[in-house]
């Protein structure tokens, strides 16, 4: 069983305890779902006609979840049964995180992966691509001069992926990918 201490970055969980967090897809589709004054983007692909999601994006003027995302969507990139991640957000008692799993619940429903969430909220009813979730989780303070140039990053999913000296570099603090440290 693999223990997290709490404030551990994905660049630990990497290249301490050699976690293997799959990259995120190029092209993603999402649906976003509004939960108390905020948004949940769940981000994912297609195989078959089961949905495999690789990012879950909590945007909420309640509280700062710039941190929770990328555990979060690391959790379920590795392979993290949905039930477990979904339990665990509600074992928080922190109700934006228990909207947020209720939330996934309701879009893993809609492929009868689960049964439908109890609780009612409102629902977007457009969905989304990838894009938005990404403009949505730019708001986050990091430190950016233009990102016109930034990519994608490949384990985040963030667009903070820096070209310099042909090697790549997540310029994203809780990330820190670096394709020329492997």
């Amino acid at each position: 069983m693999l223990l997290i201490e709490p404030g551990t970055t994905l660049k630990e969980l990497r290249e301490d305890v050699g976690l293997v967090i799959p990259p995120v897809p190029e092209k993603l589709d999402a649906k976003v779902y509004s939960v108390d004054g905020g948004t949940v983007t769940v981000a994912y692909t297609l195989e078959g006609n089961e949905p495999r999601i690789y990012q879950i994006i909590i945007s909420s003027p309640a509280g700062d979840y710039a941190k929770v995302n990328p555990f979060l969507s690391a959790l379920v990139r590795v392979g993290v049964r949905y039930g477990d991640v979904l339990e665990l957000l509600r074992s928080t008692r922190d109700p934006i995180l228990s909207s947020v799993a209720d939330a996934v619940q309701d879009f893993l429903s809609e492929f009868g992966i689960m049964p439908a969430p109890r609780k009612e909220y409102e629902k977007a009813v457009q969905p989304s691509i990838l894009s938005f979730a990404l403009n949505s989780e730019k708001k986050r303070d990091i430190a950016v001069d233009d990102d016109s140039n930034l990519q994608i990053c490949p384990v985040c999913g963030q667009r903070t992926l820096k070209v310099e000296n042909g090697c790549e570099t997540c310029i994203n603090p809780e990330c820190g990918y670096s394709k020329c440290d492997h």
